[in-house]
């Protein structure tokens, strides 16, 4: 990613861009797609389902899990076409990495550098295994597009259709009345006071929350996350401090408050390992936040010395 990145920002033209591009979506597809059975937690139990369900009847799919049926449902249609695991595995990838794929090249002038941040964020290890949230995920980020363009149907369309992958993807509803709220001083201390109040409320939000998403976590010492958090939080500020050079519009708006979302519902990702997984919805937009930022930045010296950190 980094070579085709030098080889992105020497490029002349736009096809020649677009081509490198689409270079650098091929081989992270590729590198999802191939991966081994073994390869993540759950990939080994989602390819035995893949293999088992052709013994399973399409009325007895809702017996067989208590949600989530659109998966098995989709497990099952492409299992009537071939039974190949390794097919069905390149398929999986495609739909949970087109929508990452979208927001890097519409929304970024920097698409391959967002793309290369977006492997470092960890997203890209979780759809290594979790397969049914990565494609949900997918499907989310292709419905920002029609946040940007005020068209709910399709909007809530996508969500829908991604909620039938997982449940989780729910959270994602609200993102479009939320994502073109205006990203001034007022909405990020009305943001800071509504994040406070429900951090002292977690305990009862987190009963609430395990129960719709079907988690079983609770109020948790955890000793990883700080290290994150501060890093996520260093780009919101980065990206608050130079929006007056980005920020023309109602796209990037539903960029950056995507970007917001994800570091508010970090914050309780610190004390309990429920918020994590919807926070991975949100994540996608930091990378490109960042790059857009570090554009921004007018000092050539500090660009480059930010960028290399």
């Amino acid at each position: 990613e980094l070579v085709l990145y030098v080889l992105h920002n020497y490029a002349y033209t736009q096809r020649q861009k677009k081509w490198i591009f689409i270079l650098g979506c091929l081989g992270l597809w590729l590198f999802v797609g191939l991966r081994s059975d073994t390869t993540g937690v759950d990939t080994i139990g989602y390819m035995r389902r893949f293999q088992n369900i052709a013994e399973t009847a399409w009325e007895d799919i809702p017996l067989t899990t208590d949600r989530d049926y659109g998966f098995y449902c989709f497990t099952k249609l492409i299992r009537c076409i071939t039974d190949s695991g390794v097919l069905f595995k390149l398929i999986t990838a495609f739909i949970s990495l087109i929508g990452v794929f979208d927001l890097c090249w519409r929304n970024t002038k920097r698409p391959l550098l967002a793309l290369y941040f977006y492997i470092t964020i960890g997203n890209l290890f979780f759809i290594i295994t979790g397969m049914r949230q990565a494609m949900a995920m997918g499907i989310c980020l292709l419905s920002v597009r029609f946040i940007q363009k005020r068209k709910i149907i399709p909007f809530v369309f996508l969500v829908l259709l991604a909620a039938q992958l997982h449940h989780s993807a729910y959270i994602f509803l609200p993102m479009y009345f939320l994502g073109t709220r205006r990203v001034d001083v007022k909405n990020m201390l009305l943001t800071i006071v509504v994040t406070l109040l429900a951090y002292f409320s977690y305990e009862k939000l987190l009963v609430l929350a395990n129960e719709v998403l079907d988690y079983n976590y609770g109020v948790e010492e955890i000793d990883n996350g700080g290290i994150f958090f501060v890093i996520l939080l260093i780009i919101l500020i980065l990206a608050l401090a130079t929006k007056k050079h980005w920020m023309n519009g109602l796209k990037e708006r539903v960029v950056m408050n995507t970007g917001i979302m994800c570091v508010v519902i970090w914050v309780f990702r610190l004390i309990g390992r429920t918020a994590e997984r919807p926070s991975m919805y949100f994540l996608n937009a930091i990378p490109v936040i960042f790059c857009e930022s570090l554009d921004s930045i007018e000092n050539k010296e500090n660009r480059v010395f930010i960028e290399l950190g």
